[in-house]
């Protein structure tokens, strides 16, 4: 029953429909998607030119974001490990759980704000004028 009730959770909470199995995926499948009906950007595709052409500020705010998001990956993966070590050393699991419990937090604030900041960046983009060569 928990399951189903933090599905619909889920479920009225996220910007599109759940597809993936984590709410982080879903809301970088939902940037993906606001990206490309706003501007016609394949974020995922274009990411490497994105960071070339945006001004200096727009590519350290997606830096922050970006490093924000990978160490909340991380701490979830010490996580892991630490809670594997706990099969053999109690406290490892139990700090293991609770690092879990902690990066899952911080991994949806990284994500929300890796979305929100591309998405912005995305629709500067759209609204400055190239560069004259």
């Amino acid at each position: 029953m928990a399951g189903g009730s933090s599905d619909a959770r889920r479920a009225r909470t996220a910007p599109v429909g759940p597809t993936s199995p984590t709410w982080s995926g879903d809301r970088l499948r939902a940037a993906e998607r606001s990206a490309r009906a706003e501007s016609g950007t394949d974020l995922p595709g274009e990411w490497t030119r994105l960071l070339l052409e945006v001004p200096d500020a727009s590519r350290a705010a997606l830096g922050e974001a970006r490093d924000a998001y990978q160490a909340a990956c991380e701490a979830l993966v010490w996580s892991v490990a630490f809670t594997a070590v706990g099969g053999w050393w109690w406290p490892a699991g139990l700090g293991g759980i609770i690092l879990w419990l902690v990066a899952r937090r911080s991994l949806r604030r990284a994500a929300d704000g890796l979305c929100h900041t591309a998405e912005a960046v995305v629709a500067l983009q759209r609204t400055v004028p190239p560069p004259s060569a």
